[in-house]
């Protein structure tokens, strides 16, 4: 039997937005308008687009409907940061104004392209649209502005258009990367099944379609990213498709400008495998970009909500670093950028403070947070041991807020058949044709003893759990149970766990514990409160919109039936940098 932790986030999700420099409007009365998140001054936000540094600015574009806080006449925000905390507006970069950008500019990226005539570098931005037949590339109108205000489309646009060959969705290019043999490369979501539709070009005009880069399942892949991981020989491939998937893995370069590259995970584990996310909570459509400054990637993710009085809908993530896990590098973690403690005007610390069964402690207050958390983890872990985390909890309250519930327990070894427990995770083959009369799981099982080569473990979820109709999710891997009401799993012949090994799970993702504790980091900004455990190895990002605008306590209550000890909890008040707008 394996020690387990359990850890549960429970949120409610809204509304929120944000912006740059420093506060302007002390009457300003939207409590749930974020302080350090990128976002604009109103309306709707969705997936980042073509963030980079260049001249000296980091610059941040998104998807964006100037005509109110709902989806619609997409066109490309723009923000420009001279530390990637403190963010200024400018005005919009891309707007639907040619024939080609039909219904709207949709989501890409940004390449610094070095023009070896001028000897000089330029930002290219490389978008689609939403009729999805094209790929069109936009230029600074005057690459010597430092906030490259005004961009323009050239005559020869588009540049791409969508492959003959390819039935389906076509969009989301990612950032070109040139390889030693000076031919430029780029990846389009694409087709249904196709993943990612590989281009190639000698000069960033002419391209040719070369074929699929990669592809794992069915379906479309939306906003793909591909880049390597700063001082390694790593390269991580990314889809939105369900949630933000990526796998860590080789890739190797084919010459010439006829045939399609090479990419391979390094541990099997493909995109929909293995629960391998950036984020379990409410976030997706997530861009990195290399920061050159520090030889780091970086990472932001678009966060759909909107508070119920706001005249905004959406924010970006605080910016993460994306790393090698330490422990395995077949695996990434991803963690705020340092630079967040710039923004700190107060910390306290506490150590080995002890709760006891059934109490609660407040441990700071505050709307804007950074709070690391340590908390030991018994070796005899036992389900009477448990704890939660509250924060944005109302005045004088112990209870009440975003609530991160973690329960201590242990887990079972996989069976063939277990009702109430779902496998999350690990999905090849998602089957949506049962229908709301299908309740007998032995359907899901029998199509999983069908498919032995490829089908490791099966999920079935009763109708009406999490839609109307019953689903069958067959696995290519073997996650941990975690138990769910309405569920039934199992695996033909699975492994027990690994003997001795503490784990936690945050949000049904399993990851290892090999010190005795727990850590959590959350950083709480008005509606929005981002959770990391054990240093990035797991994030859930959740919004939340407090009924109250007083609402700021941070509380721990021991909810199990034996003391448990704080080992070092530090909070850090965070300070405004935003730009708020008047009301």
């Amino acid at each position: 039997m394996t020690t387990m932790l359990v850890l549960l986030v429970a949120a409610v999700c809204l509304s929120a937005h944000a912006v740059a420099s420093m506060p302007t409007n002390a009457a300003f009365d939207d409590y749930f308008y974020t302080h350090f998140h990128p976002q604009p001054k109103k309306n709707w936000l969705n997936d980042p687009n073509g963030p980079m540094y260049f001249n000296d600015r980091y610059h941040l574009f998104f998807q964006y409907n100037p005509d109110g806080p709902k989806w619609g006449d997409m066109h490309w925000y723009h923000m420009v940061s001279k530390d990637l905390v403190h963010w200024d507006h400018l005005p919009v970069a891309l707007a639907p104004d040619q024939p080609y950008d039909c219904g709207g500019i949709f989501s890409g990226s940004a390449t610094i392209f070095h023009n070896v005539t001028t000897g000089k570098d330029i930002p290219i931005l490389t978008y689609s649209v939403a009729c999805g037949k094209a790929i069109v590339n936009a230029y600074p109108a005057d690459v010597s502005d430092i906030n490259l205000t005004t961009w323009t489309k050239p005559g020869f646009n588009p540049v791409i258009n969508v492959p003959p060959s390819v039935s389906g969705g076509f969009r989301d290019p990612t950032t070109a990367w040139q390889g030693t043999d000076k031919v430029w490369r780029l990846l389009v979501g694409c087709g249904d099944g196709e993943g990612t539709c590989e281009y190639k070009s000698k000069d960033y005009v002419n391209w040719t379609y070369v074929g699929a880069f990669h592809s794992h399942g069915s379906g479309m892949w939306e906003c793909p990213d591909f880049y390597q991981i700063p001082s390694t020989d790593a390269y991580v491939l990314k889809a939105s498709a369900g949630g933000d998937w990526w796998t860590v893995g080789s890739y190797k370069q084919t010459d010439g400008v006829s045939k399609p590259d090479t990419f391979v995970p390094a541990s099997g584990n493909d995109i929909h495998d293995d629960n391998q996310k950036y984020d379990f909570g409410q976030f997706y459509a997530s861009k990195t970009f290399f920061d050159p400054v520090k030889n780091r990637q970086i990472l932001f993710g678009w966060v759909n909500y909107r508070c119920s009085t706001c005249d905004w809908t959406g924010i970006q993530t605080f910016p993460r670093k994306v790393s090698l896990d330490p422990a395995n590098h077949t695996k990434i973690v991803t963690y705020p950028i340092e630079e967040i403690s710039t923004l700190y005007t107060n910390t306290t610390t506490q150590t080995l403070v002890t709760v006891d069964v059934g109490k609660s402690v407040v441990l700071g207050h505050g709307v804007q947070l950074d709070v690391l958390l340590e908390v030991a983890v018994p070796k005899e872990a036992t389900t009477s041991q448990a704890f939660s985390v509250s924060s944005l909890v109302p005045v004088g309250a112990l209870a009440g807020g975003q609530v991160v519930k973690v329960a201590v327990g242990t887990s079972s070894e996989v069976g063939p058949y277990m009702p109430g427990y779902d496998l999350p995770g690990g999905d090849y083959l998602v089957n949506n044709t049962f229908g709301a009369n299908v309740t007998d799981p032995h359907a899901c099982q029998k199509l999983c003893l069908a498919d032995p080569q490829r089908c490791k473990a099966w999920t079935f979820v009763a109708p009406g759990v999490q839609e109307p109709s019953s689903r069958c999710c067959l696995k290519s891997a073997v996650p941990n149970p975690n138990p769910h009401q309405g569920m039934t799993s199992g695996a033909p012949a699975a492994p027990p766990p690994p003997p001795g090994t503490t784990t936690a799970n945050i949000d049904g993702v399993t990851f290892s514990i090999n010190d005795g504790s727990i850590s959590l980091r959350l950083l709480v900004d008005h509606s929005v409160v981002e959770v990391y455990a054990e240093g990035g190895r797991v994030v859930a990002t959740h919004p939340f919109c407090p009924p109250s605008k007083g609402d700021d306590g941070f509380v721990f209550t021991n909810s199990g039936k034996a003391p448990l000890t704080i080992t070092k909890v530090t909070v850090n008040t965070v300070g405004t940098a935003n730009f708020i707008p008047s009301s």
